[in-house]
Protein backbone atom coordinates (compact mmCIF):
# COMPACT_ATOMS: atom_id res chain seq x y z
CA UNK A 1 0.00 0.00 0.00
CA UNK A 2 1.02 3.62 -0.54
CA UNK A 3 1.52 6.39 1.85
CA UNK A 4 -1.43 7.15 3.85
CA UNK A 5 -3.27 10.37 3.39
CA UNK A 6 -4.65 12.13 6.21
CA UNK A 7 -7.44 13.94 5.93
CA UNK A 8 -10.02 15.21 8.89
CA UNK A 9 -13.54 13.21 9.50
CA UNK A 10 -15.60 15.57 7.25
CA UNK A 11 -13.86 15.68 4.03
CA UNK A 12 -13.44 11.94 4.50
CA UNK A 13 -17.07 11.73 4.57
CA UNK A 14 -17.67 14.12 2.05
CA UNK A 15 -15.36 11.84 -0.47
CA UNK A 16 -16.30 8.61 0.43
CA UNK A 17 -19.68 8.21 2.36
CA UNK A 18 -23.00 8.07 0.57
CA UNK A 19 -25.39 9.38 3.22
CA UNK A 20 -25.52 13.34 4.08
CA UNK A 21 -24.19 14.41 7.01
CA UNK A 22 -21.92 17.40 8.35
CA UNK A 23 -18.94 17.42 10.88
CA UNK A 24 -21.58 18.82 13.77
CA UNK A 25 -23.91 15.98 13.11
CA UNK A 26 -21.60 13.38 13.30
CA UNK A 27 -19.48 14.89 16.24
CA UNK A 28 -22.08 15.88 18.50
CA UNK A 29 -23.90 13.41 20.57
CA UNK A 30 -21.64 10.64 20.63
CA UNK A 31 -17.88 10.48 22.41
CA UNK A 32 -16.71 7.97 19.81
CA UNK A 33 -18.40 7.80 16.02
CA UNK A 34 -17.17 5.50 12.82
CA UNK A 35 -18.84 7.10 9.82
CA UNK A 36 -18.10 4.54 7.35
CA UNK A 37 -16.74 0.93 8.09
CA UNK A 38 -13.87 -0.62 6.41
CA UNK A 39 -15.70 -3.29 4.66
CA UNK A 40 -19.22 -3.43 3.25
CA UNK A 41 -21.85 -5.01 1.20
CA UNK A 42 -20.15 -8.54 0.45
CA UNK A 43 -21.66 -11.54 -2.01
CA UNK A 44 -20.97 -14.78 -2.04
CA UNK A 45 -20.13 -16.44 -4.88
CA UNK A 46 -22.63 -19.09 -5.89
CA UNK A 47 -19.68 -21.72 -5.99
CA UNK A 48 -19.07 -20.97 -2.21
CA UNK A 49 -15.27 -20.21 -2.71
CA UNK A 50 -15.11 -16.75 -2.88
CA UNK A 51 -16.55 -13.42 -1.44
CA UNK A 52 -16.43 -10.13 -3.04
CA UNK A 53 -16.99 -7.28 -1.48
CA UNK A 54 -15.80 -3.06 -0.74
CA UNK A 55 -12.98 -2.14 0.68
CA UNK A 56 -11.61 1.12 2.53
CA UNK A 57 -8.90 0.28 4.18
CA UNK A 58 -8.03 2.32 7.35
CA UNK A 59 -4.40 2.98 8.69
CA UNK A 60 -5.54 4.96 11.85
CA UNK A 61 -8.27 7.46 13.51
CA UNK A 62 -7.73 10.19 16.23
CA UNK A 63 -9.77 11.85 18.12
CA UNK A 64 -9.20 15.14 19.47
CA UNK A 65 -11.27 16.88 22.05
CA UNK A 66 -13.54 15.47 25.15
CA UNK A 67 -16.97 15.02 25.40
CA UNK A 68 -19.84 15.24 22.96
CA UNK A 69 -18.71 17.46 20.06
CA UNK A 70 -15.34 15.47 20.19
CA UNK A 71 -13.78 15.73 16.09
CA UNK A 72 -11.94 12.92 14.75
CA UNK A 73 -9.52 12.76 11.82
CA UNK A 74 -9.06 9.20 9.78
CA UNK A 75 -5.51 8.37 7.72
CA UNK A 76 -6.69 5.62 4.99
CA UNK A 77 -5.18 4.68 1.95
CA UNK A 78 -6.78 5.89 -1.12
CA UNK A 79 -5.43 3.92 -3.70
CA UNK A 80 -6.19 0.46 -2.36
CA UNK A 81 -9.98 1.12 -2.05
CA UNK A 82 -12.24 -0.66 -4.29
CA UNK A 83 -13.78 -3.81 -5.45
CA UNK A 84 -11.58 -6.76 -3.49
CA UNK A 85 -12.66 -10.58 -3.44
CA UNK A 86 -11.10 -12.99 -1.06
CA UNK A 87 -11.57 -17.28 -0.57
CA UNK A 88 -14.30 -17.59 1.78
CA UNK A 89 -12.41 -18.01 4.87
CA UNK A 90 -10.86 -14.59 4.82
CA UNK A 91 -7.55 -15.51 3.23
CA UNK A 92 -6.28 -14.15 -0.11
CA UNK A 93 -7.77 -11.18 -0.51
CA UNK A 94 -6.87 -9.16 -3.42
CA UNK A 95 -8.02 -5.86 -5.00
CA UNK A 96 -10.09 -5.77 -8.06
CA UNK A 97 -10.67 -1.88 -8.88
CA UNK A 98 -9.49 1.47 -7.41
CA UNK A 99 -12.63 2.77 -7.70
CA UNK A 100 -15.36 1.78 -4.93
CA UNK A 101 -18.63 0.14 -5.46
CA UNK A 102 -22.17 -0.60 -3.96
CA UNK A 103 -24.31 -3.99 -4.00
CA UNK A 104 -22.76 -6.43 -5.84
CA UNK A 105 -24.32 -9.42 -7.24
CA UNK A 106 -23.18 -12.33 -8.95
CA UNK A 107 -25.18 -14.26 -12.08
CA UNK A 108 -26.16 -17.52 -11.19
CA UNK A 109 -23.34 -19.34 -13.21
CA UNK A 110 -20.80 -17.07 -11.10
CA UNK A 111 -19.11 -15.44 -14.39
CA UNK A 112 -20.09 -11.53 -13.93
CA UNK A 113 -20.58 -9.69 -11.08
CA UNK A 114 -23.14 -6.53 -11.92
CA UNK A 115 -22.86 -3.83 -9.23
CA UNK A 116 -23.55 -0.26 -8.56
CA UNK A 117 -21.18 3.07 -9.23
CA UNK A 118 -22.43 6.35 -8.51
CA UNK A 119 -25.79 5.62 -9.45
CA UNK A 120 -24.70 3.82 -13.15
CA UNK A 121 -24.99 -0.08 -13.25
CA UNK A 122 -21.89 -1.85 -14.65
CA UNK A 123 -21.46 -5.65 -14.96
CA UNK A 124 -17.57 -7.24 -15.01
CA UNK A 125 -16.76 -11.24 -16.27
CA UNK A 126 -15.11 -13.01 -13.74
CA UNK A 127 -13.43 -16.52 -15.05
CA UNK A 128 -13.58 -18.49 -11.66
CA UNK A 129 -10.54 -16.82 -10.06
CA UNK A 130 -9.43 -13.29 -12.23
CA UNK A 131 -11.67 -10.77 -13.24
CA UNK A 132 -11.58 -9.33 -16.62
CA UNK A 133 -11.39 -5.48 -15.98
CA UNK A 134 -11.08 -4.36 -19.83
CA UNK A 135 -14.64 -6.28 -20.19
CA UNK A 136 -16.58 -4.30 -18.15
CA UNK A 137 -19.98 -3.85 -19.58
CA UNK A 138 -22.20 -0.37 -18.65
CA UNK A 139 -25.45 -1.34 -18.16
CA UNK A 140 -27.41 1.78 -17.24
CA UNK A 141 -26.06 5.47 -18.82
CA UNK A 142 -29.12 7.81 -17.11
CA UNK A 143 -31.17 7.91 -13.62
CA UNK A 144 -30.09 6.21 -10.59
CA UNK A 145 -29.85 2.46 -9.99
CA UNK A 146 -28.84 0.18 -7.12
CA UNK A 147 -29.34 -2.89 -5.81
CA UNK A 148 -28.97 -4.83 -9.01
CA UNK A 149 -30.14 -9.11 -8.85
CA UNK A 150 -29.89 -11.40 -11.80
CA UNK A 151 -32.68 -13.81 -12.57
CA UNK A 152 -32.51 -17.21 -11.74
CA UNK A 153 -31.88 -18.25 -15.42
CA UNK A 154 -28.87 -14.95 -15.57
CA UNK A 155 -30.75 -13.51 -18.75
CA UNK A 156 -32.34 -10.71 -16.73
CA UNK A 157 -31.25 -8.05 -14.06
CA UNK A 158 -33.92 -6.47 -11.64
CA UNK A 159 -32.37 -3.47 -9.90
CA UNK A 160 -33.60 -0.24 -7.74
CA UNK A 161 -34.24 2.89 -10.12
CA UNK A 162 -34.95 6.39 -10.60
CA UNK A 163 -35.20 8.28 -13.85
CA UNK A 164 -35.95 11.52 -12.03
CA UNK A 165 -32.79 14.03 -11.44
CA UNK A 166 -33.87 14.43 -7.48
CA UNK A 167 -33.82 10.41 -6.62
CA UNK A 168 -36.76 10.88 -4.45
CA UNK A 169 -38.77 8.47 -6.18
CA UNK A 170 -38.00 4.52 -6.43
CA UNK A 171 -39.44 2.10 -8.48
CA UNK A 172 -38.42 -1.10 -9.44
CA UNK A 173 -36.70 -1.99 -13.13
CA UNK A 174 -36.30 -5.13 -15.11
CA UNK A 175 -34.27 -5.28 -18.04
CA UNK A 176 -31.74 -7.47 -20.33
CA UNK A 177 -28.41 -8.89 -18.49
CA UNK A 178 -26.67 -6.80 -21.70
CA UNK A 179 -28.95 -3.77 -20.38
CA UNK A 180 -31.41 -3.49 -23.04
CA UNK A 181 -35.13 -4.05 -23.14
CA UNK A 182 -36.13 -1.86 -20.04
CA UNK A 183 -39.25 -2.52 -18.20
CA UNK A 184 -40.88 -0.07 -15.11
CA UNK A 185 -42.46 -1.85 -11.80
CA UNK A 186 -44.15 0.88 -9.70
CA UNK A 187 -46.63 0.45 -7.01
CA UNK A 188 -47.98 3.71 -6.77
CA UNK A 189 -48.64 3.68 -2.89
CA UNK A 190 -45.22 2.84 -2.21
CA UNK A 191 -41.83 3.50 -2.36
CA UNK A 192 -39.62 -0.15 -3.61
CA UNK A 193 -36.58 -0.98 -3.05
CA UNK A 194 -34.11 -3.59 -2.73
CA UNK A 195 -35.03 -6.56 -5.64
CA UNK A 196 -33.87 -9.97 -4.91
CA UNK A 197 -34.61 -12.80 -7.07
CA UNK A 198 -35.42 -16.31 -6.08
CA UNK A 199 -35.03 -19.65 -8.23
CA UNK A 200 -38.84 -20.06 -8.67
CA UNK A 201 -39.32 -16.64 -10.46
CA UNK A 202 -40.63 -14.72 -7.67
CA UNK A 203 -39.49 -11.27 -7.07
CA UNK A 204 -38.60 -9.91 -3.19
CA UNK A 205 -38.34 -6.64 -2.26
CA UNK A 206 -38.86 -3.50 0.44
CA UNK A 207 -41.43 -1.49 0.64
CA UNK A 208 -42.11 1.61 2.26
CA UNK A 209 -45.19 3.41 2.83
CA UNK A 210 -44.91 7.08 3.32
CA UNK A 211 -48.19 7.68 5.02
CA UNK A 212 -48.32 5.04 7.52
CA UNK A 213 -44.52 5.29 7.91
CA UNK A 214 -44.10 1.78 7.64
CA UNK A 215 -41.64 -0.47 5.86
CA UNK A 216 -42.56 -4.54 4.59
CA UNK A 217 -41.76 -6.88 2.61
CA UNK A 218 -43.60 -8.15 -0.37
CA UNK A 219 -43.01 -10.33 -3.18
CA UNK A 220 -44.42 -10.37 -6.70
CA UNK A 221 -44.12 -12.70 -10.18
CA UNK A 222 -44.57 -11.85 -14.26
CA UNK A 223 -46.10 -8.11 -14.38
CA UNK A 224 -47.06 -7.62 -10.73
CA UNK A 225 -50.60 -9.06 -11.27
CA UNK A 226 -50.18 -11.09 -8.04
CA UNK A 227 -48.53 -9.30 -5.21
CA UNK A 228 -48.29 -11.27 -2.10
CA UNK A 229 -47.43 -9.34 1.46
CA UNK A 230 -44.94 -11.31 3.80
CA UNK A 231 -44.25 -9.01 6.59
CA UNK A 232 -47.02 -7.67 8.42
CA UNK A 233 -45.04 -5.47 11.25
CA UNK A 234 -46.35 -2.02 12.96
CA UNK A 235 -43.20 -0.04 13.74
CA UNK A 236 -42.89 2.71 12.00
CA UNK A 237 -39.81 4.55 10.23
CA UNK A 238 -37.81 1.18 9.86
CA UNK A 239 -37.18 -0.24 6.47
CA UNK A 240 -36.66 -3.60 5.59
CA UNK A 241 -33.39 -3.57 3.12
CA UNK A 242 -31.96 -6.56 0.57
CA UNK A 243 -34.05 -9.59 1.47
CA UNK A 244 -32.77 -12.79 0.47
CA UNK A 245 -34.14 -16.34 0.32
CA UNK A 246 -32.85 -19.34 1.55
CA UNK A 247 -35.09 -22.87 2.79
CA UNK A 248 -37.78 -21.75 4.15
CA UNK A 249 -37.04 -18.42 5.12
CA UNK A 250 -36.14 -14.81 4.02
CA UNK A 251 -33.76 -12.88 5.61
CA UNK A 252 -33.58 -8.88 5.39
CA UNK A 253 -31.97 -5.80 7.09
CA UNK A 254 -33.30 -3.69 9.57
CA UNK A 255 -31.31 -1.83 12.54
CA UNK A 256 -29.72 -6.06 12.36
CA UNK A 257 -30.06 -8.93 10.60
CA UNK A 258 -33.35 -10.48 10.53
CA UNK A 259 -34.93 -13.96 9.12
CA UNK A 260 -38.70 -14.72 8.81
CA UNK A 261 -40.27 -17.72 7.42
CA UNK A 262 -41.63 -17.56 3.95
CA UNK A 263 -45.18 -17.45 5.21
CA UNK A 264 -44.08 -13.53 7.38
CA UNK A 265 -44.38 -15.63 10.59
CA UNK A 266 -41.96 -16.12 13.05
CA UNK A 267 -39.13 -13.42 12.84
CA UNK A 268 -36.26 -14.09 14.69
CA UNK A 269 -33.39 -11.51 14.79
CA UNK A 270 -30.14 -13.04 14.35
CA UNK A 271 -27.97 -10.36 15.12
CA UNK A 272 -28.07 -6.56 15.81
CA UNK A 273 -25.23 -4.89 14.08
CA UNK A 274 -25.90 -5.35 10.49
CA UNK A 275 -25.93 -2.22 8.44
CA UNK A 276 -23.62 -2.53 5.77
CA UNK A 277 -24.97 -5.23 3.45
CA UNK A 278 -24.81 -9.15 4.04
CA UNK A 279 -25.00 -12.16 1.80
CA UNK A 280 -26.06 -15.82 2.02
CA UNK A 281 -24.53 -18.75 0.29
CA UNK A 282 -25.78 -21.29 -1.42
CA UNK A 283 -25.68 -23.77 1.10
CA UNK A 284 -26.81 -20.97 4.25
CA UNK A 285 -24.07 -19.85 4.68
CA UNK A 286 -23.97 -16.15 5.93
CA UNK A 287 -21.44 -13.26 5.74
CA UNK A 288 -22.44 -10.16 7.23
CA UNK A 289 -20.65 -6.77 8.08
CA UNK A 290 -20.48 -6.12 12.21
CA UNK A 291 -20.52 -2.31 11.87
CA UNK A 292 -21.34 -0.35 15.29
CA UNK A 293 -21.90 3.17 14.51
CA UNK A 294 -20.01 4.42 18.35
CA UNK A 295 -16.84 1.94 18.07
CA UNK A 296 -14.06 2.06 16.02
CA UNK A 297 -11.46 -1.07 16.59
CA UNK A 298 -10.60 -4.60 15.43
CA UNK A 299 -13.88 -5.52 15.08
CA UNK A 300 -16.19 -2.95 14.08
CA UNK A 301 -17.02 -2.44 10.43
CA UNK A 302 -15.59 -6.04 9.64
CA UNK A 303 -16.90 -9.16 8.29
CA UNK A 304 -18.21 -11.92 10.00
CA UNK A 305 -19.68 -15.72 8.94
CA UNK A 306 -22.60 -17.70 10.73
CA UNK A 307 -24.69 -20.04 9.74
CA UNK A 308 -28.28 -19.88 8.65
CA UNK A 309 -30.08 -19.44 11.95
CA UNK A 310 -27.62 -17.04 13.61
CA UNK A 311 -25.27 -19.84 15.36
CA UNK A 312 -21.20 -20.24 15.07
CA UNK A 313 -20.41 -16.54 14.53
CA UNK A 314 -16.80 -16.34 13.25
CA UNK A 315 -14.82 -12.89 12.25
CA UNK A 316 -12.95 -13.48 8.97
CA UNK A 317 -11.78 -9.72 8.74
CA UNK A 318 -9.75 -7.39 10.92
CA UNK A 319 -9.44 -3.65 10.74
CA UNK A 320 -5.50 -4.69 11.46
CA UNK A 321 -4.33 -1.12 12.19
CA UNK A 322 -6.13 -1.70 16.04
Amino acid sequence: MKAPIFTSMFFCLTFLCSTSCSKHDIACGSDNVQPVPTYSYPAWHPSGKYIAFDYLPLQSAQKSGNGPCSEFSYAYYPDSSGLWVMNNDGSGKRQVTHFQVKDPCWSPSGDWLAFSVKGLLYKMPFDGYVFDTTRMVVLTTSGIGSSPSFTDTGDSLYFKGDTSARGDAAYLFKMAADGTGLTVFQDTKNIMNDPRCISSGEVLYGSYDSLTKQGQLFSFRGNMSTVRRITSTSDVYKVKNRPAYFGDYIYYEQYGLWRVKADGSNSVKLCGDSYEGYTVSSNGKIAWVNFDLQTLNKTSGTIWVMDADGSNKKQITFNNTF
